[in-house]
């Protein structure tokens, strides 16, 4: 409660202050913008982010439109700043329950994760921007919570309404961002490893069916769209259907690049040229302000 109390007043003190910033902030205000005129979702050909999944621009649309209605551009944004920054402090309670599911009997442990869940730097930015991703990446921290606590059971039995919930987490994420994707095998081995011993094959399959059955009714339509008007189900921002040449610096290369670490500590922007380690450290801490370098 207390991490809560301190992003209310992050929320209160921020949401008029703070610059607009963020990675490709004008694109999405730009789907947000479409979605409230036009009322319908966009292919992704029609703009830089508008291969983005819909959900995120759908909830900013409709009090984006009532808003631009007595409001000018900005200050109606500034409020749709409410929707990441509200994501971004649930993510204190997603990691609280993940770890009260893990450890019961040590609410010391439950503590460090409020607080890691609730104040991680990369958290804490991403949440103050015009994006999709901390709607996306609470959606995935519930499922993932949620799934963790299917496996977690103490109890036998078939838990119908975890599952849905499951599911429906899920279909929200995928319908939030594409790469959530990448919770289904994830989700697979959970479900396999919590229900083969018990049940056999047919628990597990019907565990499974019920969780990807309700994600497919909440999210497949997008997908299915997608795959009638556009040829395929999935289109990142790197598809050549979107007629957007990309470049790219080097990755690494050499196996130094990869052992090595300490440069962050020093000279924490652009360490990323020093190896990988140092990158995803000095990120972590929103330092590495290219991290692509």
């Amino acid at each position: 409660w207390a991490i809560l109390l301190a992003w209310a007043v992050l929320i209160i003190n921020n949401i008029g202050k703070v610059p607009f910033a963020g990675f490709d902030v004008a694109a999405h205000i730009e789907y947000i913008q479409y979605v409230a005129r036009n009322w319908r979702i966009p292919l992704a050909t029609e703009g830089w982010q508008m291969f983005q999944s819909p959900l995120y621009y759908i909830v900013s649309a409709l009090p984006y439109k009532i808003l631009s209605g007595f409001l000018a551009e900005e200050p109606a944004m500034r409020v749709l700043l409410i929707i990441p920054l509200i994501c971004g402090a649930a993510f204190s309670e997603t990691a609280f329950r993940a770890v009260r599911y893990i450890r019961p009997d040590r609410p010391d442990l439950q503590m460090i994760g409020a607080l890691i869940g609730g104040l991680l730097p990369m958290n804490l930015y991403m949440s103050q921007t015009i994006s999709n991703e901390t709607m996306a990446g609470i959606f995935s921290a519930a499922a993932v919570t949620t799934a963790i606590g299917i496996v977690s059971m103490k109890e036998s039995g078939w838990p119908v309404k975890r599952l849905a919930l499951l599911g429906m987490l899920l279909g929200l994420a995928l319908l939030s961002k594409v790469t959530a994707i990448l919770l289904v095998p994830v989700f697979i081995i959970m479900l396999g490893w919590r229900f083969y011993p018990s049940g056999g094959i047919t628990q597990t399959l019907s565990s499974l069916s019920l969780v990807m059955g309700v994600a497919g009714v909440i999210s497949a339509w997008y997908y299915i769209r997608n795959w009638i008007l556009m040829g395929r189900p999935f289109i990142g921002g790197w598809d050549s259907s979107r007629e957007i040449m990309w470049w790219q610096f080097p990755g690494y290369r050499t196996p130094g690049q990869f052992y090595r670490f300490g440069e962050s500590l020093l000279y924490p922007v652009y360490s990323s040229i020093n190896g990988f380690w140092d990158s995803i450290y000095s990120t972590i801490w929103v330092d590495g302000a290219r991290s692509d370098i």
